[in-house]
């Protein structure tokens, strides 16, 4: 579904320590960029991390 318009790696989305893809403004957490734990609590951090990065972003964007 992503490939050839976001960086993967072994199959799953590459992100950076604060969920950013290689996309700016985009974001991903959970089993989609998980490759280790893939667990529900483990990608519901991840999730809340990419909703803050994504808020910040955005407010960033309103300037």
């Amino acid at each position: 579904m992503f490939a050839g318009q976001l960086e993967m790696e072994n199959g799953y989305l590459k992100v950076d320590d604060r969920m950013h893809t290689s996309l700016p403004g985009v974001y991903a957490a959970g089993e989609s960029a998980d490759s280790h734990f893939k667990q529900v609590i483990t990608s519901a951090g991840m999730g809340a991390a990419a909703a803050i990065e994504a808020t910040r972003f955005l407010e960033q964007e309103a300037g």
